[in-house]
């Protein structure tokens, strides 16, 4: 995984020492969530879409928002 493509789901793995991590404001703490949120997002869905090519039944915890399960999911299927 890239610092590149995915730097909020790797900051913790770059820190040097933990007083950067607890030093951020809390606009950057919140900024921090919300990224590492979308991050995971867009790795389950790949992870969905490679699993799918399966055709098992897939049970999820997931990461993905609403918004986005509404936009892809079939909605007849359940």
């Amino acid at each position: 995984m890239s610092k590149e493509d995915f730097p909020c789901l790797t900051y913790t793995r770059d820190l040097t020492d933990w007083h950067d991590f607890i030093r951020r404001t809390p606009e950057e703490y919140e900024a921090w969530i919300d990224g590492a949120s979308k991050e995971c997002e867009t790795l389950e869905l790949k992870i969905l879409s490679d699993m799918s090519q399966e055709e098992k039944p897939i049970f999820v915890d997931t990461n993905i928002s609403i918004e986005t399960l509404r936009a892809i999911a079939d909605h007849g299927r359940t």
